[in-house]
This record gives C-alpha cells, sequence and structure tokens, in this order.
C-alpha cells in the first residue's frame, strides 16, 4: 500500500509540475517549424503547414514541449530531445528541505535525492510507444501516451494515474485536470 502511494504521489507530483506556467525554448516544435520552412517557396511551405495542422504534427509537438519537455528543462535547465547522444547535464536543487540531483540525458532526466540509502527515479521516453515512462529500479510505469488521429480532434493523450487512465482530447480543460491530479494527491497522501 506505501509503495502505490508512492508512485501515486510521484505521479502526481509530476503532473503538477507538467502544468505550471514555466515557459521553454519549445525546442521540438522549432524544429518541425524550421524544417518546414525549409522544403520549398511560399507556396510548398504554406501546403506543408496546412498538412501538418491537419495530420496534427504541431499541435502533439506542441502538446509534449509544453507537457513534458517544458517541465523538464524548468528543473534541468535542458530539453532531453535536443540533446546529443552522450551529452550529460547535472544540477542539484533543494525543495522542502531535501536535495535532488537532476540528470538529463537525451530521452531522459534520472531525480535522486541525495543522502544515505536513497533511491533514484527516471522519466524515460521511449521510442517504441512514443511514451514516456516513469521507471524505478528494473519497472516501469507508463505516464504519458500520444494516440495521433487522423485530424487533431480525433488526437488523444492518454495520462496514466494509478486509478485508471485518464484520456485527453483535443481542447481537454487544463485546470480541470490540475484539480483532479491535486485531488488525487491529496487522497494518496492520507494515512
Amino acid at each position: 500500500m506505501k509503495k502505490i502511494r508512492k508512485i501515486t504521489f510521484v505521479a502526481l507530483l509530476s503532473g503538477v509540475f507538467l502544468l505550471s506556467s514555466c515557459i521553454g525554448s519549445f525546442n521540438l516544435t522549432r524544429t518541425v517549424l524550421d524544417w518546414n520552412r525549409s522544403v520549398g517557396d511560399k507556396f510548398v511551405n504554406e501546403l506543408v503547414f496546412l498538412a501538418l495542422n491537419i495530420v496534427p504534427v504541431y499541435s502533439v509537438a506542441v502538446f509534449v514541449d509544453a507537457v513534458v519537455l517544458n517541465t523538464i528543462e524548468f528543473w534541468t535547465d535542458e530539453n532531453p530531445m535536443s540533446m546529443k547522444a552522450g551529452e550529460k547535464h547535472e544540477k542539484i536543487v533543494e525543495i522542502d528541505g531535501k536535495t535532488y540531483q537532476l540528470t538529463s540525458e537525451k530521452y531522459k532526466m534520472t531525480i535522486e535525492e541525495l543522502g544515505e540509502n536513497k533511491e533514484a527515479t527516471e522519466l524515460v521516453f521511449r521510442e517504441i510507444d512514443q511514451s514516456w515512462y516513469l521507471k524505478k529500479g528494473n519497472k516501469y510505469q507508463k505516464l504519458v501516451e500520444v494516440e495521433l488521429g487522423e485530424t487533431l480532434e480525433q488526437t488523444s493523450y492518454h495520462v496514466v494515474l494509478p486509478e485508471g487512465t485518464m484520456n485527453l482530447k483535443s481542447g481537454f480543460d487544463k485546470l480541470a485536470l490540475k484539480e483532479q491530479l491535486e485531488l488525487a494527491g491529496q487522497m494518496a497522501l492520507q494515512p
């Protein structure tokens, strides 16, 4: 029961940080835009731009940048999607009297509480299913998965919580999601 509460707390804490108001560099979105601008003349670029909006490449890039990568970038000052293989950045932060080492690498962020007998937690992006996972030891817990639809309205985001999956469609209410995550966090922390 205690282990489930810890996992719930980490997932909820991640959700609260995911909905923070920090503005990041949006490197993934910029990469898509830069590629779009390099395709051809202004007419070809406009057609490609429209196609990438219909298929929802831009909306997915903005969502992943804003919800996942921006949070990691806020805490580590590095965007794990824009890092090169083998590149590694570390940062020490203090939260509520506890000291943590944050290590970011390409497609991965490690959060380790400093001190004796402390475990590390990782956020890992797995390309095989385009999802971010929480990794503890050898166990993976899926946090967010993007399911691309043929149109923006058909694209959905699956936020996986201990009580089940929360499916979000285009135009979801971020305030309601934040309130639901906070309520679930309070419930998980009750003795």
